[in-house]
């Protein structure tokens, strides 16, 4: 993340009273803390440190790139409705370019920097390459050709070189 992102996200962080998500900043690392979560997963209590965002009457809670809602007493793992913002990007991002467009990607989600509002979350776009796929993928065979599908993103994977990589695909079922 480049100085002045990061001096961005500190002061709308320090604006919102959010200090306690400054590990956040911290993006490039590959590890993550609460690794294993995928769509569905139940759990009782926040990492310390997330962000609520407000969504139309309810409220999503983000941390590192996992949004939650709120299950009874528990919250589960949700993916996040389109248009969502979030100050900043979860450790381990890639950015990725399609058609020179930039987009910022991690497990399954993508984003787009607004310079005044954040990191939206927006349609994977077709044609994007990612190097693994989101946790939880499941391989489906379509015509003869296998794909991965998360959340309604369907990624067909590519050789390249002597490793593989993953393209999100616009996959019409039979």
């Amino acid at each position: 993340m480049s100085k002045t992102r990061t001096a961005r996200a500190r002061r709308l962080l320090r604006t919102a009273g959010l200090l306690l998500a400054l590990p956040l900043l911290s993006a490039g690392a590959s590890s993550c803390a609460h690794g294993g979560l995928v769509i569905g997963t139940v759990v009782t209590a926040l990492p310390h440190g997330f962000l609520t965002i407000s969504v139309g009457t309810g409220h999503l809670y983000f941390y590192d790139g996992f949004f939650y809602r709120t299950r009874g007493p528990r919250y589960v793992v949700v993916r996040p409705p389109l248009g969502v913002f979030v100050p900043l990007l979860p450790r381990g991002y890639r950015i990725v370019h399609v058609r020179e467009v930039p987009y910022a990607y991690y497990r399954g989600i993508f984003y787009k920097e607004d310079p005044r509002r954040g990191w939206e979350v927006v349609r994977p776009p077709v044609g994007a390459q990612v190097d693994r796929l989101p946790e939880g993928a499941a391989r489906e065979r379509i015509d003869g050709v296998d794909y991965y599908v998360y959340a309604g993103v369907w990624y067909r994977p590519t050789v390249i070189g002597r490793s593989t990589a993953y393209v999100v695909a616009d996959v019409q079922r039979p």
